[in-house]
């Protein structure tokens, strides 16, 4: 069975389209990635009541929002004045625009798509750092972090948090492309969607392409010898790198 398809992956919930769970992946030792650990997802700013209810009978326990400030005022998340869980708004790549290398025109989707992720990478280090060390002190709970789409800055801090944990790359990179499934049918009610895109293959080949995060892995392990190297320049200690793997490795 393809991992990313397993029945437990995405959960239903009323109002987000692309909540996942990173549970039941393969690492390379023999081990699994634990469920109910680590969710991903896209904005929660349209949940319901029952849509709350169900995630905090999941055993949501901390929900840690990616996005920039304006996005969180534009869409407030529902859970940035609960008390029944603790919010964290840790903007991953700041709310002025990042100046990255020039990267040339012709080049493919997935090429364009990882030249932005590694920039961030590159240049947010500290904010990635202190996201990590945040779902470093989550313990057995529940954890979801989301931006808008749960394609981009989701999809880095999930690519991030699977190689730590030893699951292959390519399986990383399967789960990244896996956005296109559900966010496909939203994509086709806006009135500026593409009237090339028709299908979640299409969606994927232009905006997720799982090349995209082979390469943004291969930018870690060229620059600074890998994901747990980098994550130690983004300020882990070797504690938070260990919790992190204890939280989602069974």
């Amino acid at each position: 069975m393809d991992e990313t398809l397993h029945p437990r992956r995405r959960l239903e919930i009323e109002g987000a389209h692309n909540v996942r769970d990173l549970g039941g992946y393969r690492t390379r030792d023999g081990n699994r990635t634990r469920w109910m650990r680590f969710l991903r997802a896209d904005s929660l700013h349209l949940l319901s009541s029952d849509a709350r209810t169900a995630l905090l009978d999941y055993g949501l326990h901390t929900v840690i929002d990616l996005r920039r400030t304006n996005e969180t005022r534009a869409a407030p998340n529902v859970f940035a004045r609960s008390s029944s869980v603790k919010y964290h708004h840790l903007n991953m790549i700041g709310d002025e625009d990042l100046v990255l290398k020039p990267i040339p025109e012709n080049a493919g989707p997935f090429r364009r798509i990882a030249h932005s992720y590694c920039g961030f990478l590159d240049k947010c280090q500290v904010q990635v750092g202190r996201i990590l060390g945040t779902l470093a002190d989550v313990g057995n709970q529940a954890a979801l972090f989301h931006c808008a789409g749960g394609k981009d800055r989701t999809g880095i801090i999930s690519a991030l948090l699977l190689s730590l944990a030893g699951v292959p790359e390519e399986t990383i990179a399967a789960d990244y492309g896996l956005t296109a499934r559900y966010m496909t049918a939203p994509y086709l009610t806006h009135p500026e969607a593409d009237p090339e895109i028709r299908t979640w293959a299409d969606y994927q080949r232009v905006y997720c392409p799982p090349e995209t995060m082979l390469l943004v892995l291969d930018h870690l392990e060229r620059l600074y010898g890998g994901v747990e190297s980098y994550v130690r320049t983004a300020g882990l200690s070797e504690d938070q790198i260990g919790r992190l793997r204890d939280t989602l490795v069974e």
